[in-house]
């Protein structure tokens, strides 16, 4: 094994060093992670809440434990667990430049189980992010994981991704020679024109729009053995039979995946919620892939003029859908009129709003077009609330809110700005400087400042007893306790078995703690489980209860 895993990083180095010369992608190189029919439920690019989907979602028959065999030989190079995102992660790093990615896994293959949890019992900790310095060799074929449903998955199935090892750009893994079957073409739910609010109806209406409008899309692709409606390939659209805007992403680094927000229609999006991906280029979407015609993605038309507009979608099996439709220029000028009262911020400068006792500081590239937004304050149940209105669409970059801390309040250290909707508050943080409170945040709205001095909440769900004591039967092979806090959020827990640090894996979307039974740890009839949990801001709450071997 010694002189093959030389052989192996020699042939590595050689090609990392040669390698982003082409696009052309190897496409008898890696087998599929998954022995079943290639099946998605999610695509590549294709857009997610403020980011573009960095690889490709397998179905794997809605249930947990599918396993994950590695495409071709490798080294894992890193491991990443969290209790949200990407749950359990692994990287294996391959010697013709690629590294392939595997998220929401259940568990890890034994040989990488015991290495992950022999790091987790030393550091004390059920999450970490460990670039390995002494690698685990895997064979081609060889089990690597079971796929599930950690993280922020939304049901059972295999992120899996294929990323450019130097550059860590992520690329569509279908150009490596995966087959899915499909000849369902795409659907367009809706095309609208912007500012003008009209929605397209039917293939060749006439639309009587202003003089400069915009074009935004919603539409989806499916295939075969997938009810998921999944984003589209690729987009384009033609102006009187000329290419005027074209969207297909490939690849892209981790940088730009924000930019997805940039893509969107901001008018409709304040407007109605609705995500229109748009035909505009906005000043600050420095995404490359996103290719604008004519005047920045703004058509222009006289009065009476007509104009022919069609939409071409394509998935990656080359099915095609044609949209065509006519607009009619009504001499409107609405784009003219200006836009708002309020503020105006820039997205080319730093921007501050300064009024009483709060001060928001918005820096130069986090808007990703001139903006304006309302402030105002109010008092109400003896609190003041700040309500500062812009976008709904999310900052590309955190925005600083400052807010003068009350001399009446005591507890600073309890103290955190909270986001206010409705009836819900969501705590943004916050940290104390001198006399003032600073937090940062992505998105408008309404704040406020909160005390959190309620201790999160601890609630045994498996086999308690009246007793305050867990009974184990015998086949039971884990303990499960809910962690839930009222406002700051969960920042740690530990828990001891006879005084000892035992691991309990926590998923965040289900606020649940388990605890694998081991009768290693479990050596006692009665034994004693102490489980300690902290929120954000320091308020600790304490569970001691008997385990109860069968």
């Amino acid at each position: 094994m010694g002189k093959k895993r030389t052989l192996f990083l020699c042939f590595l180095i050689l090609c990392q060093l040669s390698f982003g010369q082409t696009k052309k992608y190897p496409t008898n190189y890696f087998s599929f992670p998954i022995k079943r029919d290639i099946a998605l439920s999610g695509n590549f690019a294709e857009f997610r809440s403020n980011h573009f989907h960095s690889g490709v979602d397998l179905r794997i028959g809605e249930r947990i434990g599918e396993g994950i065999y590695a495409p071709q030989e490798g080294e894992v190079v890193r491991i990443k667990i969290q209790a949200w995102g990407g749950g359990k992660n692994l990287y294996i790093r391959h010697p013709n430049g690629y590294t392939t990615v595997y998220m929401h896994i259940d568990r890890f293959a034994p040989k990488i189980e015991a290495f992950v949890r022999k790091y987790q019992y030393r550091n004390k900790t059920y999450e970490f992010d460990l670039t390995l310095n002494d690698k685990l060799f895997v064979e081609k074929g060889e089990l690597i994981a079971f796929a599930g449903n950690t993280g922020s998955s939304g049901g059972p199935h295999l992120h899996y991704e294929i990323r450019n090892s130097i550059t860590e750009k992520t690329i569509n893994p279908m150009h490596f020679g995966f087959y899915v079957e499909d000849k369902i073409k795409p659907n367009i739910v809706s095309i609208v024109v912007s500012p003008d609010n009209k929605e397209v109806k039917k293939q060749f209406d006439t639309i009587e729009v202003s003089n400069k409008i915009t074009l935004g899309i919603i539409a989806y692709d499916r295939s075969k053995n997938s009810t998921a409606k999944n984003g589209v390939y690729s987009y384009e659209l033609y102006i009187d039979n000329i290419t005027f805007w074209r969207m297909k992403i490939d690849e892209f680094s981790f940088s730009f995946t924000r930019y997805a927000n940039a893509c969107l229609d901001a008018y409709q999006y304040n407007k109605t919620g609705k995500k229109y991906i748009t035909c505009q280029q906005l000043p600050n979407n420095k995404f490359s892939p996103f290719e604008t015609y004519l005047n920045n993605g703004v058509i222009e038309i006289d009065s009476s003029e007509v104009k022919k507009v069609e939409y071409v979608l394509k998935d990656f099996n080359n099915n095609t859908t044609n949209f065509v439709f006519y607009i009619k220029g009504n001499g409107k000028r609405i784009m003219e009129v200006p836009k708002t009262k309020g503020k105006m911020l820039y997205w080319n400068k730093d921007n501050v709003i300064k009024e009483k006792d709060i001060e928001v500081f918005v820096p130069k590239g986090a808007l990703y077009e001139d903006s304006p937004v309302y402030f105002s304050s109010f008092n109400k149940d003896g609190k003041t609330f700040y309500d500062i209105r812009g976008t709904k669409i999310p900052l590309h970059n955190n925005m600083t809110i400052k807010i003068s801390v009350p001399q009446n309040i005591k507890q600073k250290n309890k103290l955190v700005i909270t986001k206010n909707e409705g009836k819900k508050a969501s705590s943004i943080g916050g940290k104390i400087e001198y006399e003032d409170i600073v937090a940062k945040t992505k998105n408008f709205g309404l704040f406020s400042l909160s005390l959190d001095t309620i201790a999160p909440k601890i609630n045994v769900i498996s086999n308690k007893e009246e007793n305050s004591s867990i009974k184990l039967n015998i086949k039971q092979e884990k303990i499960k306790i809910k962690i839930t806090d009222n406002l700051s959020g969960i920042s740690s827990y530990n828990a001891y078995i006879n005084s000892n640090w035992v691991l309990m894996e926590y998923d965040g979307k289900t606020s649940t703690l388990s605890y694998n039974v081991d009768t290693k740890e479990l050596f006692q009839k009665e034994n004693e489980l102490k489980l300690v949990v902290l929120d954000e801001v320091r308020n600790k709450s304490e569970l001691n209860i008997k385990v109860i071997m069968p």
